[in-house]
């Protein structure tokens, strides 16, 4: 009856039920009896003997059961692997040739030792070629030396040919007024108070009277030597 079932919808026994670290199976009454515990306990049975059966399986629904669960995890395990395999495959087409990527890594690595062979030879040359320059040295100082001694020389000796002494010698006379001043024509020596005319070998000087139109005697006068003269003058600048 109700009354034999109540002491199941007790509170303290509900909470009990509630806090219970042990699993518990409700299995009071029969069928269509319905208590307060079986709403917290971990399993409800409709009666005494069905909870037995929760209790204590079949061990052969066990072992099928257990059959099929390891069936099901190898399949998945099975179709894990598959998708595994296909990414992979799949990556790889889009990867290029193991072989070719070596051929071309080991073809620029020989590349590079064959330029850094010729790099070296070449450095090598360079070193021996700067050694024989310093060897021969002295060689090239003086064939310099004596380029440019004759270019001095030859500098030196048109600067000769073109020296007043060298002019004067060749006939020509050098004419200069009372001022010191090169006296280029008839009128500029007529208006002169005094010439004097500079031959190779020695001066003349004169004094005229402009208005008279008369002249003194020329006064010779010995030419200085070169070591004597303080200032070479050149003949075409004046």
């Amino acid at each position: 009856s109700l009354e034999d079932l109540w002491s199941f919808n007790e509170e303290v026994v509900i909470r009990s039920v509630f806090a219970s670290k042990i699993p518990l199976i409700s299995a009071v009454g029969h069928e269509t009896d319905t208590m307060l515990i079986d709403y917290v306990s971990d399993k409800r049975a409709p009666t005494p003997t069905g909870a037995a059966e929760f209790c204590v399986p079949v061990k052969s629904e066990l072992t099928t059961q257990t059959n099929n669960l390891n069936a099901r995890l190898s399949n998945s395990w099975i179709r894990y692997y598959q998708e595994l395999k296909n990414k992979i495959d799949g990556l790889a087409r889009g990867i290029p040739n193991l072989e070719q990527i070596l051929h071309d890594v080991r073809q620029r690595f020989d590349d590079k030792i064959e330029r850094l062979q010729t790099s070296f030879k070449n450095f090598l040359q360079n070193k021996n070629n700067s050694i024989e320059r310093i060897g021969l040295r002295p060689y090239y100082i003086k064939n310099i030396f004596n380029k440019n001694q004759d270019v001095l020389n030859n500098l030196s000796l048109r600067l000769q040919s073109v020296s007043i002494d060298e002019v004067l010698k060749r006939g020509f006379a050098w004419v200069k007024d009372e001022k010191e001043q090169t006296i280029y024509n008839v009128s500029d020596a007529k208006k002169a108070k005094s010439l004097e005319i500079t031959f190779f070998d020695g001066k003349i000087s004169t004094a005229q009277d402009t208005n008279k139109k008369t002249s003194k005697k020329p006064t010779v006068k010995k030419l200085k030597t070169r070591e004597n003269d303080e200032q070479q003058v050149d003949l075409f600048n004046f």
